[in-house]
């Protein structure tokens, strides 16, 4: 499973977006590229690419949604194989039946493994909704 597709999955699953949630849904099973889970996102309608890049997820900015592949480190092995969603504040990760609140304590607990830590971003998409998106995730989220 993509965690890419995974953590855009868990993020249209909260919001309520239905279209968004069943067509990465239909991804999950795929080994997808990222590319192509951006592009099937976008179809959906409703965002658009945003060229706001951050070196932390600390960083982000409300009101802008970010698909952020995430390095964890543990006794100097990196590993770079998950991806988050954070939008607002709060964190959408495919492994947690909640949102977490975007702490470094949280970010360190999307990782690999308990005793992981974050390291850095590996790589990051990020997203601005249109207005009629943007009114409908500020009635959701």
């Amino acid at each position: 499973m993509s965690y890419v597709v995974g953590a855009l999955f868990r993020f249209s699953q909260y919001a309520g977006l239905k279209t968004h949630s069943q067509k990465m849904f239909n991804l999950i099973k795929t080994s997808s590229s990222l590319g192509t889970c951006i592009q099937t996102f976008l179809r959906c309608k409703g965002f658009c690419f945003s060229d706001h890049d951050i070196c932390h997820p600390l960083e982000t900015i409300p009101g802008k949604l970010y698909l952020v592949q995430i390095a964890s480190q543990l006794n100097g092995v990196i590993d770079n194989s998950h991806s988050i969603c954070i939008y607002n504040g709060k964190i959408y990760d495919y492994n947690h039946t909640v949102p977490l609140s975007l702490t470094t304590e949280n970010i360190d607990f999307c990782c690999v493994g308990t005793d992981w830590k974050f390291s850095h971003v590996s790589r990051v998409s990020s997203f601005i909704p249109g207005t009629k998106m943007k009114k409908l995730l500020d009635l959701m989220l």
